[in-house]
């Protein structure tokens, strides 16, 4: 996953809860940093969701292979080095 580097940031407008909005600065929660850390969490989990699903049918194809050999491909070498 690419993310702009930290000191490049873009101004927008976002709807938020008012009262939400009231109680996080009462309590001196940085917005921004809460927003941008938030983003980037879901960012990550969404691009890695993305991932599994654009690559499920190699992984299964792996899974299928490795239930066929009886481990992965290092488990067997591991395995026939220990005789």
């Amino acid at each position: 996953m690419r993310t702009a580097p930290p000191s490049i940031k873009k101004a927008v407008n976002l709807t938020i809860n008012a009262a939400l909005l009231d109680e996080a600065k009462a309590l001196g929660i940085n917005v921004s940093r809460t927003l941008e850390e938030a983003l980037a969490e879901r960012t990550r989990v969404a691009a890695a969701a993305r991932w599994r699903e654009e690559n499920a049918e190699a992984i299964a194809w792996q899974n299928a292979l490795t239930e066929r050999m009886g481990g992965t491909l290092q488990e067997l070498l591991d395995a026939d080095d220990a005789v």
